[in-house]
């Protein structure tokens, strides 16, 4: 899949790469019928840590946010995406400083 792609890509520190498959898989996804919130906070999460691994921090926090309240709404608040999602967000702000 587009989005396992970007994950790979991630990986491997192309994340000017990731955050393009991440950003088509989101936009087909959005297109697609169905409820897909779970899929789309990945893919979000995905395409924030691109933007972090690019220094581009307040993007990364916006997108790692925008995952959370996604997550929040599918899960709660207590389960363990959303949690992971939070540690996320503060690795970014850790190392914006």
């Amino acid at each position: 899949s587009l989005h396992g792609l970007a994950l790979v890509r991630n990986e491997m520190g192309q994340y000017e790469a990731a955050l393009a498959l991440a950003r088509s898989a989101l936009a087909i996804m959005e297109a697609s019928p169905g409820d897909r919130r779970s899929d789309r906070a990945s893919c979000l999460g995905t395409m924030a840590y691109a933007l972090d691994g690019l220094g581009r921090r307040a993007e990364a926090c916006r997108t790692y946010e925008d995952s959370l309240a996604l997550r929040a709404g599918v899960w709660g608040p207590l389960h363990p995406s959303y949690a992971n999602g939070l540690n996320n967000l503060a690795h970014v702000h850790f190392h914006a400083g």
